[in-house]
């Protein structure tokens, strides 16, 4: 994940009155650690393959912020 990138979702995380987490950072790196398409199952497996405690509900809830945010 580029700075760009964490820049990015820093203020538009702060811009909603939400924190900046460790589980959504996860989710966020694997999002971005491929030009591939993924769907929300496929980003979960990613996600888990960094940190065992990503739940699909937090990347479901963090896939619905990055898609408001106009990131993906």
């Amino acid at each position: 994940m580029t700075e760009t990138v964490r820049q990015q979702l820093e203020t538009f995380l702060s811009g909603k009155g939400l924190r900046r987490t460790r589980q959504r950072d996860v989710i966020v790196e694997a999002a971005f650690s491929t030009d591939e398409h993924f769907n929300a199952d496929e980003l979960h497996d990613r996600a888990k393959r960094i940190d065992r405690t990503v739940s699909r509900a937090t990347v479901y809830r963090t896939l619905e912020l990055l898609v408001k945010s106009g990131m993906v």
